[in-house]
């Protein structure tokens, strides 16, 4: 049986329910709940694309719902998760993926990939098995490999489930010299326009049930949408949220 830490069991107890998945089927949450987090995984699928037939490990693929997002591409997907309960829904939604459960510190693939993605798991991460889990990410990719990893910043206080967050000079000196970074981006500002964009979101909620009504509810639904693109989805790094690095494998192991 697996022994969770504390951090660990507050992010299993909330895999109950696909609750990555509700945009497929639930319109507020395409149009106005999840944006940020659908933007995250459009921009992260944006800086690995073409993807030309290669192999992507999406590690702690959690319920696999960037795995879903490349159901349509021509790459091989393979989903690494320590959670038997977010495994359940990977295979559940995205029958012809690949998945094992396996804890990051222990993986054991080599020269597999050609791409890697850790999207908001390093921060879930104990401290001591950082490095350890770095370096096996760095043995899985192939020469040349590239790694794209979404953090929360420094900019939020760290949360339950997590044990840091990040800014550029950190996803540095942890992944240096393994790894080179190519590319950071800002995402998901912060702040005082944050906070308008969540009184936003909150009027939206109230609304929404008339929005077949009334052509004023459709109209303020798109001024929501249009908000978050243009003031909130990408910002300077100092501003963000939520940063978003590419990498490439380095020679140096």
């Amino acid at each position: 049986m697996t022994q969770w830490t504390d951090r660990q069991s507050v992010q299993e107890e909330q895999y109950v329910f696909p609750y990555h998945y509700l945009d497929l089927d639930l319109e507020f949450y395409r149009r106005v709940k999840h944006l940020d987090y659908l933007s995250t995984l459009r921009a992260i699928k944006a800086l690995l694309a073409p993807f030309e037939g290669g192999r992507l490990l999406d590690a702690g693929c959690g319920d696999g719902r960037f795995c879903y997002e490349l159901r349509e591409e021509n790459v091989r997907v393979v989903g690494v998760d320590y959670s038997d309960r977010a495994l359940a829904f990977a295979r559940a939604f995205n029958p012809s993926v690949e998945f094992h459960r396996a804890d990051l510190a222990d993986l054991a693939f080599e020269d597999a990939f050609e791409m890697i993605t850790l999207i908001e798991v390093l921060e879930h991460i104990p401290p001591p098995d950082v490095k350890k889990v770095i370096m096996n990410l760095w043995r899985a990719l192939t020469p040349n490999g590239h790694l794209v990893i979404s953090v929360p910043t420094a900019n939020l206080p760290v949360a339950e489930k997590h044990y840091q967050h990040f800014t550029r000079g950190t996803l540095v000196e942890l992944f240096e010299p393994m790894f080179s970074l190519v590319k950071v981006i800002g995402h998901s500002r912060g702040g005082k326009v944050r906070a308008r964009f969540t009184r936003l979101q909150r009027y939206a909620e109230l609304v929404w049930p008339l929005r077949h009504k009334l052509s004023l509810v459709r109209r303020f639904v798109a001024y929501v949408e249009k908000y978050y693109h243009e003031n909130v989805e990408f910002c300077r790094e100092d501003h963000a949220w939520r940063l978003i690095a590419l990498f490439r494998k380095s020679d140096n192991g």
